[in-house]
């Protein structure tokens, strides 16, 4: 059993402390640094907003639940906005501080109606994160660059989404100085692509923070690897067509400079501009029937490289313990593709704690909890 950080304090203190972290929460927006101007970029992790998250929202056990805007930058380098929650435990914290866990969520969509600050988590998940609270970790929760703030999602941009997942950590210790240095980042789908980028460029991207490994459950397999391989004639692969369309319309907005429409078909194009407003469900629902060959009109051709970059998952470089996971009955990446992530892994001589679970897509979040909160209380021990 994960050993529990700091010790609870009596009922009518930790109420108080509550009432006292809320209040500083709600007083810290007449404090916050003035949006920097093209003269003065802004410093990755700042603070430009916060605000109570609704009660729906808030997890147990929390004596604050804060959502936060915070400044990052995508893979280019360009300053943008990321929006997420940050959640405090209960308690006192242990010296130095609360450990935190840097959570990516999985596949919501592209319109902003679809962050999980806007949407909500869905209760597993919620649970989950609760549990990390009862351990003893701070959770900071990023909704990626560009999902409820200004300007599209960059969808599966690996230095973007590696960005806003380390600034949210930095953003949290502005806010609450009992949140210490010790960090893990943690992902699941879309968020295990997060995390996975987060490992290589953890320690050198924020060297003032403690990084101590990464959790990824569900993870995509080396898409950057097969991006030369699309074209119309290429045959059926075994995962929506929807995470293609999403990945293209956030490469798209990311890459302006380059003919990215030129390469898609009218019903491509279509599809793509309908990506950016939909939440996955619908989205899902939408191209269920679509295969990818019919929404390019070529082989990418000069895109390949820049696309390749855009999604890459990295087999080396990794610093810190790496826990991978993924459910032999996994119904959107099925469990053989994980495979190629985890052979590359290991010849690049990469450690890796892998387990597979008699799980789907998401059940595996509640299945393999025990074993991730085990490995995660191991790293900050």
């Amino acid at each position: 059993m994960p050993r529990t950080f700091g010790q609870r304090e009596p009922t009518l203190r930790a109420s108080t402390r509550r009432f006292a972290v809320m209040l500083a929460s709600a007083l810290a927006l007449a404090a916050l640094p003035a949006i920097a101007t093209a003269d003065t970029p802004p410093s990755p992790g700042s603070v430009v907003a916060t605000e109570l998250l609704p009660e729906s929202q808030r997890l147990p056990g929390s004596a604050a639940s804060t959502k936060v805007t915070y400044w990052t930058a995508d893979s280019r380098d360009r300053p943008r906005l990321s929006s997420g929650a940050v959640f405090v435990p209960e308690g006192s914290p242990p010296p130095g501080g609360w450990p935190t866990i840097s959570w990516g969520h999985g596949s919501n969509g592209l319109g902003d109606q679809c962050a999980p600050t806007v949407l909500g988590r869905p209760a597993p998940e919620s649970a989950y994160l609760a549990g990390l609270l009862a351990d003893g970790f701070a959770v900071v929760a990023s909704d990626y660059i560009g999902l409820g703030t200004e300007g599209l999602p960059n969808y599966l941009d690996s230095g973007g989404e590696a960005n806003a997942v380390i600034d949210i950590v930095r953003a949290a210790r502005e806010l609450y100085p009992a949140i210490g240095p010790v960090w893990l980042a943690q992902g699941h789908s879309q968020g295990a692509h997060a995390a996975l980028n987060t490992a290589p460029r953890a320690k050198s991207y924020a060297p003032e923070l403690d990084y101590r490994g990464t959790v990824a459950t569900s993870a995509p397999p080396q898409i950057d690897a097969v991006v030369g391989l699309i074209g119309p004639q290429m045959p059926p692969i075994p995962a929506p067509t929807s995470l293609f369309v999403m990945a293209i319309a956030g490469f798209r907005d990311l890459r302006p400079d380059l003919d990215v429409d030129g390469y898609l078909t009218e019903l491509g194009r279509r599809t793509v501009a309908l990506a950016e407003t939909l939440c996955s469900p619908e989205l899902d629902e939408r191209t269920e029937h679509l295969s990818i060959s019919e929404l390019v009109s070529q082989p990418l051709g000069e895109l390949t490289a820049p696309f390749q970059d855009y999604l890459r998952l990295p087999v080396a470089g990794y610093h810190g313990p790496l826990f991978l996971g993924h459910g032999t009955h996994d119904e959107t990446l099925p469990y053989p593709l994980v495979f190629t992530l985890l052979t590359g892994l290991l010849i690049n001589g990469v450690e890796v704690d892998f387990h597979s679970y008699d799980a789907g897509h998401d059940s595996i979040i509640p299945i393999a909890a025990p074993d991730v909160r085990a490995f995660l209380a191991a790293a900050v021990d």
